[in-house]
């Protein structure tokens, strides 16, 4: 027979038992050491996801090879800590490498001595990638540092169009932003972001994805307060406006959703003209940046005066090559008006140059938002 003693040191473990199997914890880091020969891509060693692997480049015609195959398809980082004293090199090849012969890596990074390399790809599921580590100078007993991280692509979208229209007896507007959509796919890959261009479509279509998105790209007509859509598949007109009580099905208002609805949304690009300006007229629009903001969005863009069309092209094209680069939403911002300001730098070049850097951003998260 128990004594109750006993009975209430096994009633106390049970519930200890208990309390622990209702937490998850984090698995820790597998560390995985470097075998050698491990210079072929035959003898290359084996790790995983988020392993730690640690190896010595012992001499300068020493060659390290690891393989790793991810079970899913995503954005990979590859990250390699020298270790002190020498500047080690990383090569990504896919599975088809083979020794001796001129194959190209899919990617390289070759940093100077005393910084990391990082490499941030896509990858796909069941397809092996080698790393070739190599010294470029230098070589260390200290151990280096490799690690491969998955991540899961984040999701993006844009609306652009690509139509023309008659203004006034005599005057007609061809706008197409198809090549600054491909651009800007291309470039949200970089960023871990998997994209997808809704092209000549409605402002109900933009407004029912966009609490979904990530990262929210739009290049439209616009004003005050109002961005305008046209759509090739009813070939008519809809509007996304800052504040909106109608009921017109062509219409929505940023208003009308619920508060923090938009608070998965990272970055959202209005270019389009007039776009971070405020309508202040009997119509009421309010601010479009301001009202994505208080819907829950982290970081919104739009710009003050008319926007070019070939002039937003080049700008967004710097700041998404920053961004890329792993850089803050901010320090992009500074890159591409610093881009800007070398392209047109001849004094009637200025209302240009000053047109694009013209911009209303709202952000609660700026100088901290990295996307990559």
């Amino acid at each position: 027979m128990y004594s109750r003693k006993k009975q209430k040191i096994i009633a106390v473990m049970a519930m200890i038992v208990l309390l622990l199997s209702m937490f998850v914890f984090p698995a820790a880091a597998v560390d995985n050491y470097e075998s050698e020969s491990n210079n072929t891509a035959s003898t290359a060693d084996q790790t995983y996801d988020d392993y730690n692997n640690y190896g010595v480049i012992s001499t300068t015609s020493d060659v390290d090879m690891w393989q790793v195959t991810f079970s899913q398809s995503g954005i990979a980082n590859f990250y390699l800590d020298p270790g002190a004293g020498c500047d080690l090199d990383l090569y990504i090849y896919d599975g088809g490498y083979m020794d001796n012969m001129d194959y190209e890596p899919i990617v390289a990074s070759r940093k100077v001595t005393g910084y990391p390399e990082l490499i941030r790809m896509r990858v796909y599921a069941g397809s092996k990638y080698y790393m070739k580590i190599v010294s470029f100078s230098g070589v260390s007993s200290v151990n280096y540092l490799l690690r491969t991280k998955w991540y899961a692509l984040g999701d993006g979208k844009l609306f652009t169009i690509q139509y023309g229209e008659t203004l006034a007896p005599g005057k007609y507007r061809y706008t197409d932003t198809t090549e600054d959509a491909n651009e800007i796919l291309s470039k949200l890959w970089g960023v871990g972001y998997g994209a997808q261009n809704f092209l000549n479509n409605t402002s109900n279509a933009a407004y029912n994805v966009l609490p979904n998105t990530g990262i929210f790209y739009l290049k439209q007509h616009g004003n005050k307060g109002i961005i305008t859509f046209y759509s090739s598949y009813t070939d008519s007109y809809s509007y996304l406006l800052g504040n909106y009580s109608g009921s017109a099905s062509h219409v929505k208002g940023i208003n009308q959703y619920s508060d923090g609805a938009l608070a998965n949304v990272d970055l959202i690009l209005l270019v389009a003209c007039h776009s971070g300006a405020t309508d202040d007229t009997e119509n009421n629009y309010g601010n479009l940046v301001d009202a994505l903001l208080s819907k829950g969005a982290r970081n919104c863009i739009g710009w003050i005066d008319s926007v070019d069309v070939e002039d937003s092209k080049i700008w967004c094209s710097y700041f998404f090559d920053e961004l890329v680069r792993g850089s803050t939403i901010q320090k992009a911002l500074a890159y591409a008006d610093e881009m800007i300001g070398i392209i047109y730098s001849e004094d009637d070049q200025r209302e240009q140059r000053d047109r694009i850097r013209n911009r209303y951003v709202g952000s609660s998260a700026i100088e901290t938002t990295v996307l990559a």
